[in-house]
């Protein structure tokens, strides 16, 4: 597909559709309320005790973790040993990348890792995870179609996630580094467990719609040459969407919800037929 296209509150007539698309790909970041705030959050307290513990008092060139650039920069949509090296390169620090087995710490970047897993999970089980309702509506329009929806996530666990939402029923297949389909596999920007969930699906990249939210997801599935990439913008801010274009999306929607109407439009005009 060669030409790019965005969308605001206001669908424009040469948008492209989902008719010709046999499978969805979603974030799963997009289908938890608010998941990506709590990783986020986690990340934080990981890396400021870190840094506080390794660190003499206050260089001038180590500031600590910012939640929102810092995550976006280098964490939001890596799996989570990739978002801690590339957190650790910026600031200058080396670490051992260390064994996935390591205790939770900070001798290398696995420790930090299992350290930071055990921070979300202690989020996840006192805030809970909510499924949201537009991407509810959106998995339920898409499956009213005859389109089969599968989750991805370069966060392990992502399918427990899911279920704690309630959302785990709801999807073909979900695919995340500790689904042991795609054990090994590479993060975003590699597209490995994009092509890995279709694959199992059964169904060509070329047939198949990806909705991420992350630059690097959006790379990922400009990769993989998948047939649309669409990517979900709740900033609203021009920069940020002219950013995601420019990194290969095909589509920029604010919500999930504007992809739902699209579908229920194009239910609409079958029925007429």
């Amino acid at each position: 597909m060669t030409s790019r296209h965005t969308t605001d509150a206001h669908r424009s007539p040469d948008s492209p559709s989902l008719r010709p698309f046999s499978a969805v790909l979603i974030d799963v970041d997009l289908v938890l309320t608010d998941f990506a705030t709590v990783r986020a959050a986690a990340w934080k307290r990981t890396f400021d005790a870190f840094l506080k513990e390794i660190i003499p008092p206050a260089p001038a060139r180590i500031r600590p973790f910012c939640a929102v650039e810092d995550f976006r920069l280098y964490v939001d949509g890596r799996t989570s040993l990739d978002g801690a090296l590339a957190f650790l390169d910026a600031r200058g620090i080396d670490v051992p990348v260390g064994a996935p087995a390591a205790r939770p710490g900070w001798s290398s970047a696995h420790a930090l890792v299992v350290y930071s897993d055990q921070v979300l999970d202690g989020y996840v089980r006192r805030y809970g995870v909510t499924a949201r309702p537009g991407t509810a509506r959106l998995v339920r329009a898409l499956r009213a179609q005859g389109i089969a929806v599968a989750a991805v996530s370069a966060v392990r666990h992502a399918g427990d996630l899911l279920a704690r939402a309630g959302a785990g029923g709801d999807f073909f297949a979900v695919v995340d580094p500790g689904d042991h389909k795609a054990s090994g596999l590479p993060g975003p920007p590699s597209p490995d467990l994009l092509t890995e969930c279709v694959h199992h699906m059964g169904i060509p990249a070329a047939h198949t719609v990806v909705l991420e939210r992350s630059f690097l997801g959006v790379r990922a599935a400009r990769r993989g040459r998948f047939g649309l990439t669409v990517a979900v913008d709740e900033t609203r801010a021009m920069r940020h969407a002219a950013e995601l274009r420019q990194a290969g999306a095909d589509l920029v929607v604010r919500s999930p919800d504007e992809l739902s109407d699209t579908l229920t439009a194009l239910a609409d005009e079958r029925h007429a037929a």
